[in-house]
């Protein structure tokens, strides 16, 4: 069976699922953004918009590297939605910001 869910309600469940799972994550936003595929039929459409992730990871209680900590939620939100953040062409994409706990209280 198939469910129709609304994208706005899809990045809900994303962002929820992420924030109760991470705790070292203050925040996630979603934007889009414009790539141009490089490969492919030219007579086909070269240019997706894509679906970034923001993730907001909280500098002072991350046990390892951003760069891991990523990789552990990219792999868990891929496999749970099934997003296909690594196929090429994908119509999803994921990238971090750095908060500082020191810095602004508000993000």
């Amino acid at each position: 069976m198939k469910v129709l869910i609304k994208e706005s309600k899809y990045n809900n469940l994303i962002e929820n699922y992420i924030l109760n799972g991470y705790p070292v994550v203050k925040n996630v936003t979603f934007t889009t953004k414009d790539v141009y595929l490089a490969s492919g039929d030219k007579t086909e459409r070269r240019t997706i918009q894509r679906n970034i992730i923001i993730i907001h990871l909280i500098s002072g209680q991350m046990t390892h590297s951003p760069s891991w900590t990523m990789r552990e939620i990219r792999n868990d939100i891929n496999r749970m939605f099934g997003l296909g953040i690594e196929l090429s062409g994908s119509h999803w994409g994921i990238d971090y910001k750095i908060y500082n706990s020191t810095e602004n209280k508000d993000l």
